[in-house]
């Protein structure tokens, strides 16, 4: 299906119809990595709880390829947000892969002016903000995470009214960095 250049634009559809084998997996990198697909047509792993069968680590190499892709951070955000939502279910967090991933990710949408990710409901960070912001969170990207949110509320690039479930995880996961 990759090959045939009018079934590429479904290429991550028809790859999610059978199990996600190292082989499809290996396939939706070389799709993201390419960068000829949008980033949002990688969301379809999100459903059917088919981002379960790709291991931690793998999924964490898919998400940084789609964090390139134009707006990618909100569709990483949103396949994360469903891999921490079942991982909290099973009682095993996601490993330091995903919440770096995740942490990558956000990093990316509070770089970004709020008009970009129209789109994008901030509350749809809430289930991967616990693991990004862990304690183990490196304190350089927490710092970096921290200065951009004061930096985009300051020049209103964001609002903090739309960003209070990133700002309530920093608080109570960080205090002494507020």
């Amino acid at each position: 299906a990759i090959e045939i250049r009018e079934l590429k634009p479904h290429a991550v559809t028809l790859l999610a119809t059978v199990p996600i084998s190292p082989w499809a997996s290996g396939k939706l990198l070389q799709l993201a990595e390419e960068g000829e697909l949008e980033a949002w047509r990688f969301e379809q792993i999100r459903f059917s709880r088919l981002h379960e069968e790709i291991p931690d680590t793998e999924l964490a190499v898919l998400l940084a390829a789609i964090n390139t892709l134009n707006q990618g951070y909100i569709s990483s955000i949103r396949i994360l947000s469903m891999r921490f939502l079942v991982a909290e279910r099973h009682a095993h967090g996601p490993n330091e892969a995903l919440c770096a991933a995740a942490r990558v990710a956000i990093i990316q949408f509070i770089s970004a002016h709020r008009d970009e990710s129209r789109s994008f409901q901030p509350h749809e960070l809430e289930p991967i903000l616990e693991g990004a912001f862990d304690i183990s969170a490196p304190e350089s990207e927490i710092k970096e995470i921290t200065r951009l949110l004061g930096e985009g509320i300051g020049t209103y690039r964001l609002y903090a009214h739309e960003l209070a479930p990133v700002i309530t995880a920093l608080i109570k996961r960080h205090p002494e960095l507020m």
